[in-house]
């Protein structure tokens, strides 16, 4: 074993980093079709069991549009005298607000421990 870094279940040096097995084993592509005046583009992306075993996570949707929504109408609801859709719109703002900033966290955290 030569290697500075050797793996912890058999002993082997020939390791790499999980990132350059996801790039060497994913291939993406596209394709034109034509016929006549006809054409059909397509495109995809193809990869190994062992590339998809090691992709990165999902990032997860951060609702920061639907607050800013929500809290607008929540406000024009108040100004309207319509208070209890006022009190539904400002509740579902502070909902989509903390939904927003874990999605947030929860992306950051992902991205610095594949670093």
């Amino acid at each position: 074993m030569s290697g500075k870094f050797v793996c912890p279940k058999c002993g082997s040096d020939n390791i790499q980093r999980c990132s350059v097995i996801y790039q060497n084993g994913t291939i993406s592509h596209s394709y034109t079709s034509r016929s006549g005046d006809y054409s059909v583009d397509t495109s995809g992306v193809e990869s190994s069991a062992l590339a998809r075993s090691v992709a990165p996570p999902a990032k997860e949707e951060a609702s920061w549009g639907k607050m800013i929504i929500a809290g607008f109408f929540a406000v024009t609801s108040f100004f309207d005298g319509v208070y209890w859709l006022g009190i539904i719109l400002a509740l579902a703002t502070v909902y989509f607000f903390q939904s927003s900033s874990e999605a947030n966290e929860y992306n950051e955290k992902k991205m610095a421990a594949r670093i």
